[in-house]
């Protein structure tokens, strides 16, 4: 599944709701999720960064933004 800024326009009450569905009924697929919010994607297993066509990050989400997961 892709899913590209998809929780981009929800406050964060409806974002955690959608985005526990998604973790709930989606345990057995690859997601493809493309997002600027560290809590879209907290609990991915994986984090990839793409600039100019080149992967520069490849980790897991608390290796990659070790000072926002402090709080979560």
């Amino acid at each position: 599944m892709i899913l590209d800024e998809a929780t981009s326009a929800l406050d964060n009450i409806t974002e955690k709701k959608v985005m526990k569905s998604i973790n709930k009924s989606c345990e057995d697929i690859t997601i493809i999720m493309i997002s600027h919010r560290y809590s879209s994607i907290k609990n991915f297993d994986r984090v990839i960064k793409i600039e100019n066509g080149e992967i520069i990050i490849d980790d897991i989400p608390n290796n990659v933004f070790p000072s926002l997961n402090k709080g979560i």
